[in-house]
C-alpha cells in the first residue's frame, strides 16, 4: 500500500506537498496528469498498476504509460513495452513491445536495452538481426548488466568459425559476467579455461569457475567439477571429492552424471566407498 507520495509542481512554503492519503494522492495526480504534467501521467499509471489509491486497471494503466512515454519518460516507455510483451492491459504485440523498447534504450534504461537485444536476436517484433542484437547488449554491457555480457560472450562463440580473436572475445565477456556471479558465465568461463580455448589453459581457475556455479545448484558445473577431481586436474584428485559434485549433478538431472559416477566408483577403495555411502 501506498503510504505517501510526493507531488511536483505542487510547493508549500518552498517545499514539495506530500499527501499521505493514497486515495487523495491519486486524485491530484489524475488532475495533473490531465494537465499533462510528464511525471504525475507516469505517477497515476503505477498507481492504476497495482492498485494505489485506485482500483486496479491495467487498461487504464497502460494509456497512461503510453501518455507519459509520448512525453519523453524512458521509465514509461519500458513498462508499455513489457505490458505489450507480455499481453497485459493491452492484446500482445511484439512489433509494438519491440517500438517501447527501443524508446526506452534510446533513454539508457539498461532493461530496456537487454530486452531489444534480445528480441534483435530472435527476430521476434522485428526483423532478426544478430549486429543489432550485438548493437543493444554491448550498450546494456556498458551499464554493468551481467546477462548482456553473457549473451555478447555467446555471440561471438557462436561465430567463432575456428576464430582465436573470437573465442578470445568470448572468453572476455563470460569472464566478466562470471565476475557477477552468473552461474552459466561461470561455466563457459571454465570451460574455456578448462580447454585453453581463447585463454591460457588454466584447471585450477577453471574448478573455481565450476564450484561457484555448482553451488548455484547448476548440474553441469557439478559435473565438469566431478571430472576435474576425478582426473586430478586443477585440484588435487579426490574420488571421494569427485563423488560428491558427480552425485550433486546426478539429482539435477545432468545427463552423464550416472556414467561418471559408475565409473568413479570403479576406482574406489573399499574404504572410499563405505565413506561414500554413509553419507
Amino acid at each position: 500500500m501506498l503510504l505517501g507520495i510526493v507531488l511536483w509542481g505542487a510547493p508549500v512554503q518552498g517545499q514539495r506537498q506530500v499527501v499521505q492519503d493514497p486515495v487523495l494522492a491519486a486524485k491530484i495526480l489524475r488532475s495533473m496528469a490531465e494537465r499533462g504534467d510528464r511525471k504525475a501521467e507516469y505517477s497515476l499509471a503505477v498507481d492504476y498498476d497495482l492498485g494505489n489509491g485506485v482500483p486496479k486497471d491495467e487498461a487504464t494503466a497502460a494509456q497512461w504509460y503510453r501518455k507519459a512515454a509520448a512525453q519523453g519518460s524512458g521509465r514509461a516507455a519500458l513498462s508499455l513495452a513489457v505490458m505489450y510483451n507480455i499481453g497485459q492491459g493491452v492484446p500482445r504485440d511484439l512489433a509494438e513491445a519491440a517500438h517501447w523498447y527501443e524508446v526506452a534504450a534510446r533513454a539508457g534504461l539498461v532493461e530496456a536495452q537487454s530486452s531489444l537485444a534480445s528480441l534483435y536476436a530472435s527476430g521476434d517484433g522485428v526483423p532478426k538481426s544478430a549486429a543489432k542484437a550485438a548493437y543493444w547488449y554491448g550498450k546494456a554491457a556498458e551499464q554493468g548488466d551481467a546477462n548482456a555480457e553473457l549473451m555478447l560472450g555467446l555471440i561471438e562463440r557462436q561465430g567463432t568459425g575456428g576464430s582465436a580473436e573470437r573465442e578470445k572475445k568470448a572468453a572476455y565477456w563470460f569472464q566478466r559476467a562470471a565476475r557477477q556471479g552468473n552461474a552459466l558465465a561461470e561455466i563457459y568461463a571454465g570451460e574455456q579455461l578448462r580447454d585453453g580455448r581463447g585463454v591460457r589453459k588454466d584447471a585450477r581457475r577453471a574448478a573455481g569457475y565450476f564450484r561457484a556455479a555448482a553451488k548455484q545448484r547448476n548440474g553441469r558445473a557439478a559435473l565438469d567439477l566431478a571430472e576435474l577431481y576425478m582426473r586430478g586436474e586443477g585440484v588435487k584428485q579426490n574420488l571421494t571429492r569427485a563423488w560428491y559434485w558427480g552425485r550433486r549433478a546426478e539429482a539435477l538431472h545432468e545427463p552423464g552424471a550416472h556414467a561418471l559416477l559408475k565409473h568413479v566408483r570403479r576406482f574406489m577403495t573399499p574404504e572410499q566407498k563405505r565413506k561414500v555411502e554413509k553419507r
